[in-house]
């Protein structure tokens, strides 16, 4: 059996929230996703990385696949 481990890049993750969140505030995102605006800024500068919930919630509200989002590739 071929595993492969999935590392996700958390300084290319964080840059891709901060990116996708453009001009709304940590707080109005926080608010649409249901987690607290201190949470998202602990994604962003890389401290920790977004459950799988609450990836899926990142990548339903805007508009993008889990795939996308946890991606190591930039966009």
């Amino acid at each position: 059996m071929n595993i492969k481990k999935f590392f996700i890049n958390k300084s290319v993750l964080g840059t891709k929230i901060r990116k996708l969140r453009g001009d709304m505030t940590l707080k109005e995102l926080s608010k649409q996703i249901g987690t607290d605006y201190r949470v998202i800024s602990r994604w962003e500068t890389g401290i920790s990385t977004p459950s799988l919930d609450m990836a899926w919630r990142l990548a339903h509200y805007f508009g993008i696949t889990i795939d996308e989002l946890l991606s190591n590739q930039t966009s």
